[in-house]
């Protein structure tokens, strides 16, 4: 595989195609640059007739396409009879080999099966693992040694809770560990995203509930054993809001790292939220927090820095003004000690909502989203933006199959933010329990799973 590839990722159920998690990943192995810096944005519709799949089996896809986004380089579909399987990350190997991570359901109310599933460079499946019963993987990273850490949450029976739950396979998909990290009285914790850090550590964003509240969580974890080194929460204050950890990345240096957050103007998850950007050091130490707040709803998705390690990019939906419809928000930070707000762009239509899935970007500073476009509350299209990390095409549009679509300047202000910094001593737990390992996909690729003895 040569040049720089994207690679989505998605689920189809039944003959119907459901985009219910497409993430981008850019990848270069060959250190091929890109040769368009130029704003470009264009929809590739994956429907139903290419997912076609027989009624009432579930399948996840993986796609591979190239950045010129004029054809599908492959597509490798997984399928099972019985569950639901749904993707939730994906990370590329230094070799270039697409690796996801998701969790499969028994029913539609709790996930029962964490799952990672390694590619190779041509979409053929390599290996298949589930790591453990009742629980589910949320984020996903690769270390340079190829090693992959997954994070996410698991059910517990004894007292009844769910744990921020973390593991971590070799590149031959052999267990090294897996931990589940809790704090004692808390009900609900769990993580959303997982980074390395340096040589040693890696982080993991999370939620945890402490009694009256919902916290923000930052984890440093050793990257050998899983062992939480040092752990911090983000508290409201005020103690009358809620937040919620979204993501993390390593910064511009082994002792920086960069914190998203959700943040809710009252416990419940149903009020006004805001994007909070955190800068943290290695150890959980704070250096500064940029808030995001209008009085339509920002949800944050994901967080990217650039190759140059010098900017920091967040993706996030936003409410229109007339509470119809999603646009996305996307905006552009300094990596440095003041952490400058440098641009904010909005994309809207004004007949359709976008649901924004995950951003990344090139050596060349462009910077990629995957969206699902929603019309009629039904998912139509997958569209793949590209713009320069410069932020130039505010005022732009586009015409896509008869709608409209605007580039703006985004009207969001920036604030400091009021997040108070405390200390968070969960519990880690060793599991006894061995590792099963599913045989080898079929030639029809059957994600096998679920239920498989050793």
């Amino acid at each position: 595989m040569s040049g720089i590839v994207l690679n989505i990722l998605g689920a189809s159920f039944g003959a119907a195609f459901a985009p219910v998690g497409f993430l981008a990943s850019i990848s270069n192995p060959n250190g091929n640059a890109v040769d368009n810096s130029n704003l470009a944005i264009r929809s590739d519709q994956l429907n139903a007739s290419v997912q076609t799949s027989a009624a009432g089996v579930t399948q996840l896809t993986a796609l591979s396409l190239p950045l010129t986004l004029d054809s599908i380089t492959w597509q490798v579909a997984l399928t099972d009879g019985a569950d639901v399987p749904v993707a939730r990350q994906i990370a590329i190997d230094s070799a270039g080999n697409p690796v996801i991570a998701g969790y499969k359901f028994v029913t539609f109310n709790n996930f029962n099966a964490g799952y990672v599933v390694k590619f190779n460079s041509s979409g053929v499946v390599q290996w298949q693992r589930r790591v453990q019963a009742d629980c589910g993987f949320f984020g996903l990273t690769i270390d340079a040694s190829d090693n992959i850490y997954c994070a996410g949450a698991a059910r517990f029976f004894s007292p009844s809770r769910f744990d921020i739950y973390v593991s971590k396979l070799d590149s031959s998909g052999t267990l090294q560990f897996r931990r589940n990290i809790g704090d004692t009285g808390s009900p609900f914790e769990s993580a959303s995203a997982v980074s390395i850090n340096n040589a040693d550590w890696f982080n993991v964003a999370a939620s945890s509930d402490a009694p009256g509240n919902l916290d923000s969580a930052f984890l440093i974890l050793d990257r050998s054993t899983g062992d939480t080194i040092g752990a911090v929460t983000q508290r409201d204050s005020s103690g009358s809001g809620r937040q919620e950890g979204i993501d993390v990345v390593r910064g511009e240096a082994d002792t920086i790292s960069y914190f998203l957050l959700r943040t809710f103007s009252t416990l419940s998850s149903g009020s006004k939220s805001d994007q909070v950007l955190l800068r943290h050091t290695n150890a959980g130490g704070f250096v500064w927090q940029r808030q995001l707040s209008t009085d339509q709803t920002i949800a944050p998705v994901r967080l990217a820095m650039d190759p140059s390690n010098t900017h920091v990019y967040t993706c996030a939906n936003l409410t229109s003004s007339d509470g119809l419809r999603q646009e996305l928000l996307l905006v552009k930070y300094g990596a440095d000690a003041t952490g400058s707000l440098i641009w904010q762009r909005k994309l809207a239509c004004p007949t359709a909502s976008l649901t924004v899935r995950s951003i990344a970007t090139d050596s060349l500073d462009n910077v990629y989203i995957t969206m699902d476009q929603f019309s009629s509350g039904l998912s139509d299209r997958v569209l793949v933006l590209k713009m320069p990390g410069s932020g130039a095409g505010a005022g732009n549009s586009a015409v896509l199959d008869g709608r409209t679509y605007t580039y703006s300047e985004s009207s969001v202000s920036a604030f400091s933010g009021g997040l108070v910094i405390t200390a968070y001593s969960p519990v880690n737990s060793q599991f006894s329990e061995t590792l099963t390992t599913p045989t080898a996909a079929s030639a029809s690729n059957t994600l096998a799973i679920a239920g498989e003895s050793v």
